[in-house]
């Protein structure tokens, strides 16, 4: 599969391995208005990442995104 080089390095960003050599989170926050939102989605769509609303901001558009195993593989792939 194909991603593009903003797909892998919002997938490097979510685990931290643009900080540190091993992952050591899983996570992406952002909302609808961001320039990583269409490339967040199309890794949803390619299975490498899920996505979930911020419950605790009820009122706007915020999103959680998490590596899927798929997606972890993926960035670590990248990552060497």
């Amino acid at each position: 599969m194909e991603i593009t080089a903003q797909e892998k390095h919002i997938l490097k960003h979510t685990l931290g391995l643009d900080y540190k050599k091993a992952p050591w989170r899983n996570q992406f926050y952002t909302d609808k208005n961001t320039t990583d939102y269409p490339a967040l989605e199309r890794l949803c769509s390619l299975g490498l990442m899920t996505k979930q609303r911020d419950f605790l901001d009820e009122m706007s558009e915020s999103f959680v995104y998490s590596c899927t195993p798929e997606g972890i593989v993926q960035a670590l792939v990248v990552s060497q």
